[in-house]
């Protein structure tokens, strides 16, 4: 919020009240009265668009609901609240005051209340038109997003009584969700959304003491699932750039692996991508791109010491075996018949 809109409460006040105590025919009573059934009906729209928002956009991710719940929002509704009981006992005072000095603090007073009540709105407009524009919700789960979080979440899925929260799960639900619409910019921005997201597990992954690894290696497993699902999502009905940001997310995670000295994780990023390039070549929609970071990253897990794994030796060897029979489509059968990690 700009800075300057925070002064305007005081401005306001100190305004209205030099006016009411300078004017002796100014309109205390009605002012106050004004002022509570403009704030009542402002806390009614509130109300209505947020169920209206819940409703619409519940569906598409939790955090919605969340954000409604959230102390935020709370303290929108408590300070219309405060507001309103203050002003309503400003108006029944205001007869009896005589106009003057006491006349002007108690509507400045109203009037500072009620705008820094309006400026609330503000402060939130973007969540209350979430299910139009689903960038602060990205920002929102990006921002809560951490391996402690994640890694729990695939062993203890209730917290209090209820299903715990799993940012990067409504990330990728958002992201389908976008898909099925065909609304390209919106899952374009759900897979930047999940790229950032991966980055910060893989990173999380890394500060885990080694001898803790071993057991939390399953949730990346679970972390390049979602990855696959979107692809396939995406080759199928998603446009070119949305395609493009998913193989850059992906070799963007083997590298950031790599450069934490995760030999395993670049595995799966390897997997991933041999995955991609079959879903892409089987739909006719292969670029050399992909076959760029699919080389790319295989050949830096192969630096990184995954000569030994399954997975990596049958990306190489069909590499190898596409570079000299220049067969495309080798590689995918290659793929579909690798063994299970």
């Amino acid at each position: 919020m700009d800075r300057r809109l925070e002064l305007l409460p005081v401005v306001a006040g100190v305004g209205f009240g030099l006016l009411a105590t300078l004017v002796t025919t100014f309109p205390a009573a009605a002012t106050l009265r004004t002022l509570v059934l403009a704030q009542a009906s402002l806390l009614a729209i509130v109300v209505s668009v947020s169920l209206l928002s819940i409703q619409v956009a519940g569906d598409a991710t939790p955090l919605v609901s969340y954000i409604y719940r959230s102390r935020g929002y709370q303290d929108i509704i408590a300070r219309f609240g405060l507001s309103i009981v203050v002003s309503l006992a400003l108006f029944g005072v205001v007869g009896a005051l005589g106009g003057g000095l006491p006349q002007g603090i108690a509507v400045g007073l109203g009037v500072a209340l009620a705008a820094w009540s309006f400026l609330a709105l503000l402060a939130v407009e973007n969540r209350l038109l979430a299910f139009i524009d689903p960038e602060p919700v990205l920002e929102e789960l990006v921002d809560a997003v951490s391996f402690e979080r994640f890694d729990r979440f695939d062993s203890d899925r209730v917290e209090r009584g209820v299903v715990g929260r799993n940012p990067v799960l409504e990330i990728y639900q958002l992201a389908r969700r976008k898909l099925d619409s065909y609304d390209e910019y919106g899952a374009l921005r759900a897979v930047v959304a999940l790229d950032r997201a991966t980055v910060r597990i893989i990173e999380g992954y890394a500060a885990t003491p080694p001898e803790g690894r071993a057991d939390s290696l399953d949730s990346l497993h679970k972390l390049f699932d979602y990855w696959d699902q979107i692809a396939a999502a995406a080759v199928e009905d998603g446009a070119d750039d949305v395609l493009h940001a998913i193989v850059d997310a992906e070799a963007t995670a083997a590298i950031t692996a790599i450069e934490h000295e995760l030999p395993d994780v670049p595995v799966h990023a390897v997997e991933a991508l041999g995955r991609f390039r079959r879903l892409a070549v089987e739909a006719d929609r292969g670029e050399p791109r992909y076959d760029e970071a699919l080389g790319r990253v295989l050949a830096a897990a192969l630096d990184a010491g995954g000569a030994d794994h399954p997975v990596v030796d049958a990306v190489r060897a069909e590499l190898d075996s596409e570079a000299a029979t220049g067969d495309p489509e080798s590689l995918a059968a290659t793929l579909a018949a690798e063994p299970d990690r």
